[in-house]
Order: C-alpha cells, then sequence, then structure tokens
C-alpha cells in the first residue's frame, strides 16, 4: 500500500492489476509517499482519498495463471497441486475451472 499523509491518499495494492507501475508513480511523483506491505489503511489515515485499480477479472487471471503456472519452475502458491488434486491439468482452461469451482466472479464482488 502506497500512503501519503502530507497529500492524504491510500493506495492499496491489488496483486496483477499495474500495482508497481502505479506504485513506482505514486512514490517518484508525491514527496513522503511510502509503500509498504498493509492490507488496510491504518486508523490515522480515516478520511485519506482511498483508491485502487481494477481489472478484467477473466484478464487477470490469465495473468495470474502464465505467471504462476507457465513462469514460475515450482510450486510455491500450491496451485499446480490443487489443480491436480481436483483431476485438472494445468492448461488455462482448467486453471479458470477451478478459479470458478471456488468461487470465481462472486469472490470478487464490491
Amino acid at each position: 500500500m502506497v500512503i501519503s499523509h502530507k497529500h492524504k491518499f491510500a493506495y492499496p495494492f491489488v496483486t496483477k492489476t499495474t500495482t508497481m507501475s502505479i506504485r513506482t508513480l505514486l512514490v517518484d511523483r508525491f514527496a513522503g509517499a511510502r509503500s509498504g506491505r498493509l492490507r488496510t489503511p491504518p486508523d490515522g489515515c480515516r478520511g485519506y482519498f482511498t483508491f485502487a485499480t481494477c481489472r478484467n477479472p477473466y484478464d487477470r487471471m490469465v495473468s495470474w495463471w502464465y505467471r504462476v503456472i507457465k513462469h514460475l519452475k515450482g510450486d510455491e502458491y500450491g496451485h499446480k497441486r490443487e489443480l491436480a488434486s481436483a483431476g485438472l491439468g494445468q492448461s488455462l482452461f482448467d486453471f479458470l475451472t477451478l478459479w470458478e469451482r471456488k468461487g470465481g466472479f462472486a469472490q470478487h464482488e464490491v
């Protein structure tokens, strides 16, 4: 999350939604903006402008699948093991099938 007390904003990170680009821009552009590993703004940030980026959930899952299944050598997230235990392969279709079984779009409702 990027927080600027001077400019009174908070930007929480959402994986696979241009987070790194926006984080770099905010930290470089706004003096005093700090980046850290927080999930929610601290209590002292009440009233700050808070915003996040979103992405089409299917595009996001394709990007995640490419990173986790195709790019990483190991199984640090456990997705390959989870696909295998569900009787699925490692194709994009199988990854999206598992995602839908676990709630798919329902887990992304705002």
